[in-house]
């Protein structure tokens, strides 16, 4: 087995304490979202898996690109610095169709004990205070390796990822506001499996990375093209997008860093350990094209958040999250800016991040959190005019 895969293999799938660049240990057993990669079975097995649960499957005659990769990138992960952003970002129209299913401001929450066979997983639907205002797929479905959740801005449907590496199946469910399955995607066949994380821009376009590539799939359309390969040696984490089209990915397994990637397919390392990155996982973009990447400090192994500015700077902007042990998994932000983060291990919780770098328990345990792996902020996806 290649270095890389071992690697992400180790230290997602059994959260192994004896592993270099592990992002957490699990006691309980291994992690079902399967990481980035492995010698797992073929993901292509399972493009029909959606079928079973009534719906129809957008990738039976999809377009999912080239089983060899994407047409941008190469074969070494960037090391190249990126340079500072320039300008103002551009404004952009508001996407107003669709955000209609679920209230703006609310939150919704996805949990997924099936990382540590603990159950199946499930969606929460939370008022910015943290209640539950209800369950939008509850753990009866029987849906486990639920890894990523986003909202499509023009539908207002809900899509989530689901990296099964027991049944196997690795593909995109589309849910209404009522947590019915509307359509399947599988992912393409051919791969290694894993993590598979999503974003979409002002447009409407979806961007899924996964496994050696980052697909593309315009508004009203069903097919994923692929668009960009990822690096050899580059695992996945969580993927979002800034107001000028940049893509930007997370990896928390292998090279610790964040790649930007601008529309043209040109790529360059954001930040690093040199930065003082360390199992960088959770990502989102402001407006003002500050990013901020949740992480892990070694020397206290609590979460900590780093804020990049647009030319480049990192500092770290909150810190001593979550308890020992736990891992920041997924961030976003809302329109006003206030970031929201999944810890998810001992303490399992949702907190609010305010500007001074507090952290305000929003949920716990106590509304049913097990390993909430992400959150959503019911909005635009990017703050528009």
């Amino acid at each position: 087995m290649p270095t890389r895969w071992l690697l992400i293999l180790c230290a997602l799938s059994f959260w192994a304490l004896s592993c270099d660049g592990s992002i957490g240990s699990d006691p309980d057993g291994a992690e079902h979202d399967g990481g980035d990669g492995g010698d797992a079975s073929d993901a292509g097995d399972d493009g029909d898996a959606g079928e079973d649960e009534g719906a129809s499957d957008a990738g039976d005659d999809a377009d999912t690109g080239d089983d060899g990769g994407a047409d941008s990138g190469g074969d070494d992960t960037p090391v190249e610095r990126c340079p500072p952003l320039g300008g103002a970002p551009p404004a952009h129209a508001c996407l107003t169709a669709g955000w209609t299913g679920f209230a703006l401001g609310d939150l919704l929450l996805l949990d997924a004990p099936s990382m540590a066979s603990e159950g199946t997983d499930f969606i929460l639907q939370l008022s910015p205070a943290g209640d539950v205002v209800r369950t939008v797929l509850p753990q009866a479905e029987g849906v486990t390796g639920m890894s990523d959740l986003v909202l499509d801005p023009l539908t207002g449907n809900l899509l989530v990822s689901v990296s099964d590496w027991w049944v196997p199946v690795f593909e995109i469910r589309e849910l209404d506001a009522s947590g019915n399955l509307v359509r399947t995607l599988p992912m393409p066949a051919g791969k290694n499996g894993g993590n598979i994380a999503l974003a979409f821009d002002h447009l409407g376009t979806l961007f899924v990375a996964y496994d050696d590539a980052i697909y593309r799939r315009p508004a009203g359309e069903v097919s994923l093209t692929a668009w960009w390969a990822i690096p050899a040696g580059h695992g996945v984490g969580e993927i979002d997008l800034d107001r000028r089209g940049n893509v930007y990915l997370t990896d928390p397994f292998v090279t610790e860093s964040v790649i930007r990637i601008a529309a043209d397919g040109t790529s360059c390392t954001l930040a690093g350990p040199e930065e003082g990155l360390n199992s960088p996982y959770g990502l989102t973009v402001l407006a003002s094209d500050q990013v901020y990447v949740g992480g892990i400090d070694p020397d206290t192994s609590t979460g900590r958040i780093h804020r990049i500015d647009a030319a480049g700077a990192v500092t770290l902007a909150a810190q001593g999250i979550s308890s020992p042990g736990a891992v920041l998994r997924g961030l976003d932000t809302d329109a006003a800016g206030l970031l929201y983060a999944t810890v998810e291990g001992p303490g399992p919780a949702l907190y609010a991040i305010h500007a001074d770098g507090s952290a305000e328990l929003l949920a716990g345990p106590e509304q049913g959190l097990g390993r909430p792996a992400r959150v959503a902020s019911v909005s635009t996806p990017y703050p528009c005019e």
